[in-house]
């Protein structure tokens, strides 16, 4: 619902938004991790936190948009934790494939 007084965004505006809101999630996310460098181990940093970001992103939308018809019986924090583990987990694992 757009703010009291102003005009409802177009869908182009939308996507706009949404996608600029994502980016900002991303780069926190990516910023957040770069004390840790070091210990990522994939071949491609960069490459690694934006895919953790992106995952971690995606899955925290799909589970607010599913929680009432799917629970999960965890909370939030408990869901947090077991997000981070894995992740965590990527970041530090070799790389075992090669993209092409």
């Amino acid at each position: 619902m757009p703010a009291r007084g102003s005009l409802p965004l177009t869908a182009k505006e939308g996507v706009e938004r949404g996608l600029q809101a994502l980016a900002v999630i991303q780069d926190a996310l990516a910023e957040a991790a770069e004390p840790y460098g070091d210990d990522i181990r994939r071949a491609d940093r960069r490459l690694a936190l934006r895919v953790a970001a992106r995952t971690i992103t995606s899955s925290s939308v799909h589970r607010a948009a599913t929680c009432q018809s799917w629970p999960d019986g965890l909370t939030w924090a408990s869901w947090a934790d077991e997000t981070t583990e894995m992740a965590v987990a990527y970041l530090t694992s070799p790389q075992r494939t090669t993209h092409h």
